[in-house]
């Protein structure tokens, strides 16, 4: 299990790398209740996660985590800590407990305050370790909490997540069932992973990870908009040509998938109640971004990836009272949706799923990491440059994330192209340089028969053979992932998508 360590150790440090970025964008983290059934913490998972979070934002105030304060707080903790892990009893299992205090004692010995990335790699491994060891604890105990711990650099702070898991959703893989957790969140930090999934990973195995409050984000932000729109929101790296050709071709191709799936597991009138749903949020995004352009420094909250009203919406100054009411027109139409929760839950569902399917292809590589197969292809290329072959090591970054999309794509023959609203983003932005993401989506392209030049700087090329693939049949879209992945990372006895 070394190599699959090292693996995770680099994850930790991108996932902590993202963090840093989406923690300067989003100031307030809403805590406005989301579309779909919202979990509702009990008094003691609510008590630790209010004092996870002063103590944490204690800790980084510096320059002595050990203040009489800090260490205050760390007591009033434990004690939370204690009620949440054997509610009633005087104390909880010592092995538990033990975990927990390690973890504590190891956030407080980090040099928080200090300039540039100070944390070594031993101590990002001991933080993991102890990390993973006490969220096994937690799970051999049926606690259904998940801790999630990392550093940001300059400078130096530290980071202690709570997320509640709600469900479980199970895959089928060659390696056996692979539970993946749903969690959601409930600590009330102002940084988010930016991220809809991710692993927690060990000497007992990996832990894939499903964030609620960001697969709400995703469909109320992007999925919802293009089903009323039939345009693809795209980032703002994405350059004009490139939007006005990938914008409608890939919401086109993604609405009209959606609309089969809903008009034939929901029926008809589900479909026009979603749709009506989908118009007022589409209004009500682009309400946002036009004043986004115009009024950005002014405004007092950051997201309106919800369904109910944002934080301060009704509390805007400098915006003129004409573009308020405009604004909570689209939002009260938005509210009177009686049922709008029960229309979006099935949309929560399928992104979830999609999620689950790509990280645990994760898990499957990383398990027994495949050797990509021989051949002109780009990722057989970009494999023979990054290690030998039979190697063992881990996938590089980019090719893991090639056969985790390949993976989501293959296995839902109805509804493939809902991948791309992801992966069209990463593809044509120009802010995303070289990032995984961004080099999977041309990878992509090319396995699947759309030959790429590997040029990330050609947006027009991308847009035009991202086009051809998005206009064939879903059932092709699938079947030509599911050959890619085999012909790339062998035979799917193997490493086949998980169904």
């Amino acid at each position: 299990m070394a190599r699959p360590r090292r693996r995770w150790l680099v994850a930790a440090l991108l996932i902590c790398a993202a963090t840093a970025v989406i923690a300067l964008h989003q100031l307030f983290r809403s805590a406005t209740p989301a579309p779909g059934r919202r979990y509702e913490p009990t008094a003691a998972e609510r008590r630790f996660a209010d004092e996870v979070t002063r103590w944490v934002v204690e800790l980084n105030r510096g320059p002595d985590p050990r203040s009489h304060r800090s260490a205050a707080l760390a007591r009033s903790v434990a004690r939370a800590f204690d009620e949440l892990v054997a509610p009633g009893a005087a104390r909880p299992d010592p092995t538990v407990r033990s975990a927990f205090d390690e973890l504590v004692a190891q956030l407080e010995s980090l040099p928080i305050g200090a300039s540039g990335s100070s944390l070594s790699a031993a101590d990002t491994r001991r933080l993991l370790a102890r990390m993973n060891g006490l969220n096994r604890r937690l799970a051999e105990h049926a606690v259904p909490i998940l801790l999630y711990a990392c550093t940001l650099p300059s400078p130096t702070r530290v980071i202690l997540q709570v997320y509640r898991v709600t469900s479980t959703i199970e895959l089928d893989t060659p390696r056996g069932i692979v539970p993946v957790r749903k969690v959601t969140r409930l600590d009330r930090l102002n940084v988010s992973l930016g991220l809809i999934g991710f692993q927690v990973h060990g000497d007992a195995g990996a832990l894939p990870v499903v964030l609620e409050e960001q697969t709400r984000q995703h469909v109320i932000d992007v999925i919802l908009p293009t089903l009323a729109r039939r345009e693809l929101p795209l980032g703002h790296g994405a350059p004009d040509s490139y939007r006005e050709k990938i914008g409608p071709a890939a919401g086109a191709a993604i609405a009209a998938q959606l609309e089969h799936r809903i008009r034939s597991r929901q029926g008809r009138r589900a479909l026009d109640g979603l749709r009506r749903l989908a118009g007022h949020v589409a209004d009500r995004r682009e309400i946002w971004e036009q004043w986004r352009e115009r009024y950005s420094p002014r405004l007092v909250f950051s997201r309106i990836d919800f369904l109910e009203p944002p934080e301060g919406g009704r509390e805007l100054p400098g915006v003129p009272l004409l573009e308020r009411r405009r604004f909570e027109r689209a939002q009260d139409a938005i509210s009177d949706t009686s049922d709008a929760n029960r229309l979006v839950e099935p949309l929560l569902e399928w992104v979830a799923l999609r999620v689950a399917r790509h990280e645990v292809q994760h898990y499957v590589d990383q398990i027994d990491p495949p050797d990509v197969e021989p051949g002109r292809s780009l990722a057989a290329r970009l494999a023979a440059r990054a290690r030998p072959p039979g190697s063992g090591e881990p996938l590089p970054p980019a090719l893991a994330e090639l056969s985790a999309y390949l993976a989501e794509i293959a296995a839902d023959p109805e509804l493939p192209s809902l991948t791309w609203a992801t992966l069209a983003n990463a593809a044509g932005d120009r802010d995303a340089g070289a990032s995984a993401a961004a080099a999977a989506a041309l990878l992509a392209l090319d396995a699947l028969g759309q030959p790429q030049s590997g040029a990330v700087s050609d947006p027009d090329r991308t847009a035009a053979t991202l086009a051809a693939f998005l206009a064939l049949p879903p059932a092709e879209q699938a079947l030509r992932a599911r050959q890619a992945h085999e012909a790339i990372f062998g035979p799917s006895s193997r490493h086949h998508p998980p169904r």
